[in-house]
């Protein structure tokens, strides 16, 4: 029987959380002009990642931006895993910090760290933001697979990351939306394609620059 998973992103804007996904799934998850015209994720984007060994993981890709964060809650509702990104060029953030603190509101119990971009990063430095990263989630309910160190632009990493979100899919269990509470679907299409995925994530609300997409289901 193939087996499921559902990660989240999270972390301060700009700092690699949709280029990490698309490089982990090929798929880019800023489907909309205003995002490509800006650079930053506004809306919630969703791909799918092979782990191998029949495991799949529906991948939600959340805004970084704080004016965003309603958007952020909503696609972090629900998620198994958490895939916490931290740039390595500046070390954690403000919505870092409030991620975090979502997540574990949420009671999310598992996550992997990733510190991206570490080819723009010296090695002294890159060491000191690993270190306070592990500092900080030391003290997190969620238990974190140790920090992987990752780059879009080399690939350095993403196998590793593969691998930490394997063994926190089986730290965090079965997956909650695979026990029934949440809905009823079948392994293979619980998730982004599920009915009770859409009306959570109507809950999401557009930003109040101008731009107001309105949320799509994936399928």
């Amino acid at each position: 029987m193939s087996r499921h998973v559902v990660a989240g992103t999270a972390g301060h804007v700009d700092h690699g959380k949709t280029a990490l996904v698309k490089l982990l799934t090929g798929t880019d998850t800023d489907r909309w002009a205003e995002e490509k015209r800006r650079g930053i994720t506004i809306d919630l984007g969703f791909a799918l990642l092979d782990l191998g060994n029949g495991l799949t993981a529906s991948i939600v890709d959340v805004p970084g931006h704080e004016d965003f964060v309603r958007n952020m809650v909503a696609g972090a509702t629900g998620v198994d895993v958490a895939l916490m990104v931290v740039a390595a060029d500046e070390g954690v953030m403000p919505q870092t910090v409030e991620h975090l603190a979502i997540l574990e509101f949420l009671g999310v119990a598992a996550g992997v760290v990733v510190i991206s971009k570490v080819d723009l990063a010296e090695p002294e430095w890159l060491e000191l933001v690993q270190a306070d990263v592990a500092e900080r989630l030391g003290k997190s309910a969620i238990r974190w697979e140790p920090a992987v160190r990752f780059s879009a632009e080399t690939g350095e990493g993403e196998a590793a990351v593969r691998e930490a979100l394997a063994r926190a899919r089986a730290r965090a269990g079965a997956g909650r939306w695979l026990q029934g509470r949440r809905c009823g679907c079948f392994p293979a299409r619980c998730g982004p394609a599920c009915g009770a995925w859409r009306s959570m994530a109507r809950g999401a609300t557009a930003p109040s620059q101008g731009f107001a997409p309105r949320w799509r289901s994936p399928v």
